[in-house]
């Protein structure tokens, strides 16, 4: 089982916070929920620190601000990092008028590098929107 980190774009979740803190915990694994309000200095440095597993929530526009720059160029934090998933990835192709951080989603390849896997999760994702996610993501 690998320890390390990861993140999940996951729409359901951040209105569930709760009680996914409270699912993880029972299974000793760290959870945090970034957005706008939540990331000050002790968490972003809990989150590079590591140890053990953790899975960092958060939508996309997070990934883009200086906040969370310092964990993503974080070398500790990079090669602990297992995975990117984002949850309801049909909203890639949907989204990318509105929230244009979706199409700006291989930018994080770029800085974590491509070892960690990106995995795109759908039940409803048309076969259409596929390109969409082999091309921005």
């Amino acid at each position: 089982m690998n320890n390390g980190a990861s993140y999940l774009f996951q729409f359901e979740q951040l209105l569930t916070h709760d009680l996914t803190v409270i699912r993880h915990a029972s299974m000793g694994i760290k959870c945090t929920f970034l957005h706008s309000g939540s990331y000050d200095t002790a968490i972003l440095e809990n989150i590079v620190q590591g140890g053990g597993m953790h899975v960092v929530y958060l939508c996309v526009e997070t990934l883009e601000t200086p906040a969370i720059a310092q964990v993503l160029y974080s070398d500790f934090f990079r090669a602990q990092l297992s995975g990117t998933y984002i949850d309801e990835a049909h909203s890639l192709h949907e989204s990318l008028s509105r929230r244009p951080g979706y199409s700006r989603i291989y930018v994080l390849h770029r800085v974590i590098g491509m070892d960690p896997p990106l995995v795109a999760i759908s039940a409803t994702l048309p076969g259409s929107y596929r390109n969409s996610l082999v091309h921005y993501a």
